[in-house]
């Protein structure tokens, strides 16, 4: 009897021996059932990326489908049309069949002579300097007479006029902040104020040019950055305050398109190296002590970037053209319109762009940097 109760007492105190055959199943189930999640929850996503993909665009399918504004009898006015996007833009909505009024600097220049040329009779050259006050007014002045005698009305303002600067802070005098500024923002704010009241009876449009940088900031850039992202802030304004008129604003951010306009083009180049070759050399060791800082290699490095970006650019402007000819037509514009521009598959500027609200500042400084 001793025996047995030992017996059972040693039975009991010994595990069950479990086969290794039961960790090989185990393991082998284990890894099929994660295996299948991973395709469940990866047909799930191809799933939704599909119904999204379908969603986006019917949607843009039944936008296309609305029924366009009718073009007869409307006039629009676009500043900086010597050059670049403003010389393009008036030849591209003069085809469209809009009566354009071309504001430009040098209303005898090669750029007005070829609008002359190409157009229809349908475009009207108006000598324009944003910065001056009195030419403003002789432009809106023009237009309306233009458009009482001819049975139009102004349906379109297009702020495009504007120009760049690149540079260290350290060695771009306060009078270049002021003239870039006095261009590209207090310039849009004055012409707009002075044809304001027209798009108000028309219950037309205002389309301001901005940049991509006027969402992100690189080195160098901060005149160009501060005007364009004062642009942002005024429309912004503006599209609330002219709501309840009728009046649709809108804000066009080009991305990489310096290869196809004039601001990057040689003469722009060379007067931003004389502007930093001037400050350099009349800085005093004593003030700030930027020539202890800054050499001539610094104003080198700024201008060759300026000069390689240009290569990296769309080689033309007509995805930017067909995006703001799409919209003066569009029964429900949008509010921004971020247009991509780069010879390769994905222009990184913009791609940043849309990043930014996403990711924190230090992240976009590193990827900013690698532009």
């Amino acid at each position: 009897m001793f025996y047995y109760q030992w017996r059972f007492i040693i039975m009991m105190e010994t595990p069950p021996i479990i086969p290794s055959s039961y960790y090989k199943r185990l393991m082998i189930w284990s890894g099929i059932v994660m295996v299948w999640m991973f395709i469940y929850e990866l047909i799930c996503m191809v799933m939704l990326s599909i119904v999204l993909y379908g969603v986006y665009h019917y949607t843009i399918y039944k936008r296309n489908k609305e029924v366009k504004i009718d073009v007869t009898g409307k006039a629009i006015f676009i500043t900086g049309c010597d050059t670049g996007i403003g010389h393009e833009l008036a030849l591209t909505t003069n085809d469209q069949g809009f009566v354009v009024f071309a504001g430009c600097l040098d209303p005898d220049g090669n750029g007005a002579e070829i609008l002359r040329s190409r157009s229809s009779k349908r475009i009207h050259i108006v000598k324009l300097d944003v910065t001056n006050d009195e030419q403003v007014e002789d432009s809106l002045q023009y237009v309306k007479n233009t458009c009482k005698e001819n049975g139009l009305v102004l349906w379109a303002l297009i702020n495009n006029a504007g120009i760049a600067t690149e540079g260290p802070i350290e060695l771009l005098n306060i009078s270049e902040y002021k003239r870039v500024g006095d261009i590209n923002l207090y310039g849009t704010v004055r012409v707009t104020k002075a044809f304001i009241p027209l798009l108000r009876q028309s219950k037309g449009r205002i389309m301001n040019m901005s940049s991509e940088r006027a969402i992100r900031f690189p080195a160098m850039s901060s005149v160009y950055c501060m005007s364009k992202a004062g642009v942002e802030a005024f429309s912004d304004s503006l599209r609330l305050e002219m709501s309840r008129f009728g009046v649709m604003v809108s804000i066009i951010e080009p991305g990489h398109f310096g290869q196809a306009t004039a601001i990057l083009h040689q003469p722009v180049i060379n007067r931003n190296r004389k502007l930093m070759e001037t400050e350099f050399e009349n800085s005093p060791d004593v003030v700030k002590g930027v020539k202890k800082v800054y050499c001539q290699q610094d104003i080198d490095a700024v201008l060759d970037a300026m000069v390689g970006s240009i290569a990296t650019g769309f080689p033309h402007l007509q995805p930017l053209l067909n995006v703001m000819a799409s919209a003066l037509v569009d029964p429900n514009p949008r509010e921004r319109y971020l247009v991509g521009g780069t010879n390769g598959l994905v222009d990184p500027r913009s791609v940043i762009c849309r990043l930014k609200t996403y990711l924190p500042d230090s992240i976009i400084d590193v990827i900013t940097g690698m532009v």
